[in-house]
């Protein structure tokens, strides 16, 4: 189960609504989140390799 999420999106959210202004900045928030991800994913399955159950 994955409980921190939505404690890291609410922590997040207010920031990225007070900095990030333009299309852009916003797009680079995305960006980040995005990369996030991905970099997530790829250690989750790293990990599963790893470690089969």
């Amino acid at each position: 189960m994955v409980a921190q999420g939505p404690r890291d999106a609410s922590q997040a959210l207010p920031i990225v609504l007070k900095h990030c202004r333009t299309i852009e900045e916003q797009q680079r928030a995305v960006d980040a989140v995005s990369f996030k991800c991905d970099v997530l994913d790829a250690f989750l399955n790293a990990v599963d390799a790893a470690f089969p159950r």
